[in-house]
């Protein structure tokens, strides 16, 4: 048995793996990288860690570390590169899209969903409560869902009745007998990963003790020591019947994580939203998020919060995605919308954009600016006032 607070078997193997595997080259970009975000450190400043968009198919033991088939195991390398800059932060974000098997078994995909998380814990070597949060939100993939919303052979499908779910109902892509690639063009609803089911992995392996959750697979975390507040919202709702579902969300959103009145200063802090697509792909979101900024108010429905009454003002606010596999910045919204890329592809250079969209986070609460630097080379600072 590992003895408290010592590493276990899964860290060391994850060690050996990160000095076996890469290169002389890598291992002093990684050095590098790891010396810069320790320069960034002090006082003010809270780092935090982030990796999007890993895709593993999960198909190999989480214990076989040093047996795992790198193409089929393809996000680990970028796991064990996150899970050593990990040591160097405050926390860490995962901005969904864990997997990659989608439109086969509910069952399976959870599983490779928890071996993966399993991965990144492996990086605290201690069994729970975390000392550190890790934030994971849910992604198209997580759901079980990638798919096409036209296809050619809808016979024999009961559409009334809702028994299947044509997926990827947002890209609008149509699929012709000439065009289809051979994959499956519709999954029984029943196959759609609910937010429970997501939910039941993340709390189970890596929740941060103390968030505070919604009815879905959504929460808010305070970190009081830094006045930041990390809410982790949901981009693809799936109810326990496993029909997809939006709405009640943005009321919990509006109404309770977006609600600091109980802080004693609440414009003092600081507000990050973690979701897995864009903040403009759904207005209602986005619009929320622009009046929390300012201040002003929101309606839904029938339902109108004034943040101004709530809060005292507008307080700000930073959203951040995964799921566009690109570094990308808005602020078409009103607000900070930043994009982080994909990191997946286990056989190049941890040093390649394309593929190692690794990034740290070092807010300056003091100065309200984020600096992100990321593991390629590139640095961005962001003011958030």
């Amino acid at each position: 048995m590992t003895k408290k607070g010592s590493k276990d078997e899964n860290v060391e193997a994850a060690e050996r793996y990160l000095e076996s595997v890469f290169s002389e080259s890598e291992q002093t970009t990684l050095t590098s990288f790891i010396s810069k975000i320790q320069s960034r450190a002090g006082e003010g400043k809270y780092q935090i860690a982030v990796i999007s968009d890993t895709h593993g198919s999960g198909a190999y033991s989480w214990r076989s570390i040093n047996e795992v088939n790198r193409h089929q195991a393809s996000c680990f390398r970028s796991i064990a590169v996150f899970n050593k800059i990990m040591q160097y932060c405050n926390a860490g974000i995962h901005g969904g899209d864990l997997s990659c098997d989608y439109g086969t078994s509910r069952q399976r995909c959870l599983q490779y969903m928890s071996n993966i998380v399993r991965m990144f814990k492996a990086a605290y070597g201690q069994a729970n409560p975390l000392t550190k949060p890790f934030f994971i939100t849910k992604g198209n993939h997580d759901e079980n869902n990638n798919g096409y919303i036209e296809v050619f052979d809808q016979a024999n499908l009961d559409w009334e009745n809702n028994t299947y779910y044509v997926r990827n109902f947002s890209t609008f892509t149509q699929v012709t007998e000439s065009t289809w690639d051979g994959s499956p063009l519709y999954i029984s609803k029943t196959e759609l990963v609910s937010d429970r089911e997501f939910r039941n992995v993340v709390q189970h392996w890596m929740s941060p003790s103390g968030a505070i959750w919604g009815n879905g697979a959504y929460y808010f975390y305070d970190i009081d020591s830094v006045k930041i507040r990390v809410i982790v919202a949901n981009s693809f709702p799936v109810n326990d019947s496993h029909v997809v579902s939006e709405g009640e969300e943005y009321l919990w959103l509006a109404q309770t994580a977006l609600n600091l009145s109980a802080k004693t200063n609440p414009l003092d802090w600081f507000v990050i939203v973690l979701r897995h697509t864009q903040a403009t792909s759904i207005t209602s979101f986005a619009n929320c998020i622009n009046a929390f900024k300012n201040g002003t108010t929101w309606t839904y429905n029938e339902t109108t919060i004034d943040f101004n009454s709530i809060n005292g003002g507008g307080i700000p606010i930073v959203h951040i995605h995964g799921h566009e596999h690109q570094w990308c910045f808005s602020n078409g919204a009103g607000f900070l919308d930043i994009g982080e890329n994909a990191s997946f592809v286990a056989s190049k250079n941890i040093g390649d954009a394309s593929h190692y969209g690794i990034s740290v986070w070092s807010i300056d609460t003091a100065n309200g600016k984020v600096y992100e630097d990321t593991i390629d080379g590139h640095t961005w600072c962001y003011n958030y006032l």
